[in-house]
């Protein structure tokens, strides 16, 4: 019971909560004014820093124990204390598989390869478009060979969730210089928005 109400509790709060905040924390900090003539500023400021020291000790904790479980798996202690982090997959089988474990891993690193390349890829937009195509790319790989979540369905929702985030991305390299016509730009755009709202759809369709 304590597992169940504290470390997956916790866990799920870092997913959904602490996970964001450390990443709108960086990229706040990033773009801050310190100087700036406004106090709400400054004390967003002054916020983010003391939010993205909490929540990366509670990351790094998360990640000790993480690592400890997995390199000594035991299939009722990790059910019992990180079954959190697994949910939609099928790790609940009757045999479950060591490779499962790697999706939560893939869940936090691309989030923070995205904030990592925003900032230290600023002026190479192509870099940052090329490598959340690859991270796309290899996810789709990962899924259709492991299929790691519990139902086909799921796995081939999540198969077209990356394919549209792959086609997306073609899409915004092609609104930069890389396509000097605007009225090229324009096709594109409805392009654009075409994918993504198919994409809705399909998942209103489903959930209605």
């Amino acid at each position: 019971m304590s597992g169940y109400f504290f470390w997956n509790g916790l866990i799920r709060l870092l997913m959904e909560t602490y996970l964001e905040l450390i990443l709108g924390s960086i990229l706040n900090i990033r773009t801050a004014d310190w100087d700036s003539d406004y106090p709400d500023e400054r004390y967003s400021n002054y916020l983010s820093v003391v939010l993205l020291v909490i929540s990366t000790v509670l990351l790094l904790l998360f990640v000790v124990f993480y690592v400890w479980n997995f390199s000594a798996l035991n299939y009722d202690r990790f059910r019992s204390t990180y079954s959190a982090v697994l949910d939609g997959t099928n790790f609940e089988s009757t045999n479950p598989r060591r490779i499962i474990l790697v999706y939560p891993v893939i869940f936090f690193a691309r989030r923070l390869i995205f904030v990592l390349s925003v900032i230290y890829l600023q002026d190479f937009l192509w870099a940052q478009l090329a490598i959340q195509t690859m991270i796309s790319v290899f996810i789709v790989q990962y899924l259709l060979l492991f299929w790691p979540l519990e139902s086909a369905f799921a796995v081939k929702m999540e198969v077209m969730n990356e394919c549209t985030i792959v086609l997306m991305s073609y899409g915004q390299m092609c609104f930069t210089d890389f396509v000097p016509e605007p009225e090229t730009r324009s096709l594109i755009g409805l392009y654009y928005i075409g994918v993504t709202v198919a994409n809705v759809l399909v998942h209103l369709t489903f959930l209605v």
